[in-house]
């Protein structure tokens, strides 16, 4: 009886002991990471990797990711995710198959990719589900699988990832991968546009624009207050015609200003135009305008109704976006008359608000009550196409797909290291992949259709002698760099594509011998 009392005793001891037992340099390692103790992260969470600790692997790995860009530090990197990975961490997989994907210390590898975002999904990564469930939406690697990829970006959908919920909208609208639900399409649609995702608060400008021009500008607005250029391309023209709101041409100049800084090239001649318009106005006009300008748009009821303030932020571990507040933009000084011996001659405006220049996207807009479809080429910045109903009247609202912004780099091909390095330091670009032969490069370009758009050089590096390929933005701003890498190359390469200035670069390539 006494040896059985003792047993118990013991028992009853295990999880305290098995506390006491941990070492202490576990939390350490974590403290370190979390307060970006650089020094100490590694030096403390290195030791416990080697050993097969899964956590200080995965620590170790995402100081090496966060705090250095070389691409030694990336080979470590992709050497502590493996461990931590091995140890059965999620999280870990996930970001393994972010550097297979997208040639992170390592050459691009789409089935260890897959492998490895199959292993994050299968425990519930929404990060993964969400990148695993795009390969197969677009075909990448796999089998294209419409059902698979909405199965999987719906489930990170539901766990909080905001880009998700805009794809499984856009899914949903257009019945890709399930039947067809316009309703929750665009129910998903407006939880993003909610939690700021300014691609969906774009779309849902365009939906509403032929319905509730109240809303719609609300929706534009908040894109525009994320420097989105084509929601303040669409302001300075509803604001240019005065269609369904007063005109008011000094908020449409301002619009257009934002837009045309943040590379949007067609508001550079909108801009030019609107200048022409203010020059020649009477001082009567000016003063009608100016009237005008002072009602207010939005009712703060309106806003309240459309955008929740309390909201519940999902649980999901997400990063958050913060609330957006619209921008109140002041009239500026008319511009002067340009002499008309020199002034060149600016193109013709679009003639309604869902008319805007890049050529290459579409918006169809079709009217239950009328016989016949007006067709309106105009620039959206969402990926892809989307169609919707109003959901009370069912009249036809759009369709959307993407316009991209056109950059033009000063060459393309092939470059030599020393041209690479006679570069302009202080300009970005946007670092795609590092590939062994000239061959892979070639296959590459065709895979993405990136002729004529992207540069690649050869360099030494810890791979030994490869060819990086890179997209030049021709910019010096990096939020610029961010719009034009975005707007110009396909979504699937750049998500995790690497914006660094040429200084960057230069600093880490070797002459090959």
């Amino acid at each position: 009886m006494r040896l059985l009392r003792s047993l118990v005793a013991v028992i009853a001891l295990l999880p305290a002991l098995c506390t006491a037992t941990t070492p202490p340099s576990q939390e350490a390692c974590r403290e370190a990471f979390q307060t970006n103790a650089i020094i100490d992260a590694l030096a403390i969470c290195e030791p416990l990797a080697e050993q097969g600790d899964g956590e200080a692997a995965f620590f170790a790995a995402r100081t090496y990711s966060l705090h250095f860009d070389d691409f030694q530090s990336q080979t470590k990197a992709l050497k502590w995710l493996q461990v931590a990975r091995n140890a059965g961490l999620a999280e870990a997989g996930y970001y393994l198959g972010m550097a297979y994907q997208h040639g992170q210390g390592t050459y691009i590898d789409l089935e260890k990719a897959i492998s490895a975002y199959q292993f994050a999904a299968d425990r519930n990564n929404p990060n993964a589900q969400r990148n695993l469930g795009m390969l197969y939406k677009e075909g990448n690697g796999v089998a294209k699988n419409g059902a698979k990829a909405f199965d999987l970006i719906s489930r990170s959908a539901k766990a909080g990832i905001i880009d998700s919920q805009l794809t499984a909208g856009v899914m949903l609208l257009r019945g890709e991968g399930v039947e067809k639900d316009e309703r929750l399409g665009h129910s998903w649609i407006k939880q993003a546009a909610v939690a700021g995702n300014q691609d969906a608060q774009l779309a849902l400008g365009i939906m509403y624009s032929d319905l509730d021009i109240a809303a719609s500008i609300n929706w534009y607005e908040q894109a525009a207050a994320q420097d989105n250029p084509y929601a303040l391309y669409h302001l300075a023209i509803l604001y240019l015609k005065g269609m369904r709101v007063p005109q008011d041409l000094y908020k449409a100049r301002e619009y257009a200003r934002q837009s045309a800084e943040l590379g949007h090239l067609s508001s550079s001649t909108l801009l030019q135009s609107i200048d022409e318009r203010l020059a020649h106005t009477s001082p009567e006009e000016t003063a009608k305008a100016a009237q005008e300008a002072a009602r207010p748009v939005l009712t703060e009821k309106l806003k309240s109704e459309l955008i929740p303030h309390s909201q519940k932020t999902p649980k999901a571990k997400v990063i958050q976006q913060p609330k957006v507040a619209v921008k109140t933009i002041a009239a500026p000084t008319p511009a002067k008359a340009p002499k008309p011996a020199t002034a060149a001659k600016p193109a013709k405006a679009s003639t309604s608000p869902t008319q805007t220049l890049p050529a290459t996207a579409k918006i169809t807009i079709k009217k239950q009550n009328s016989a016949k479809v007006a067709e309106t080429q105009v620039a959206a910045d969402t990926s892809p196409k989307v169609s919707t109903s109003n959901l009370t009247s069912g009249k036809r609202i759009t369709s959307i797909t993407k316009a991209p912004v056109t950059a033009t780099p000063r060459r393309y091909g092939l470059q030599s290291l020393d041209w690479i390095l006679l570069q302009p330091a202080k300009e970005y670009l946007t670092q795609l992949v590092q590939l062994a032969t000239l061959a892979e490069v070639e296959a590459y370009i065709r895979q993405y259709k990136l002729s004529g758009k992207v540069i690649y050089f050869p360099a030494r590096t810890q791979l030994g002698d490869v060819y990086i390929v890179l997209f030049r933005t021709g910019v010096t701003r990096i939020k610029q760099a961010r719009i034009i890498t975005r707007d110009v190359l396909p979504a699937s390469i750049v998500k995790n594509a690497w914006i660094r200035p040429f200084e960057s670069l230069q600093k880490a390539v070797k002459p090959t011998e």
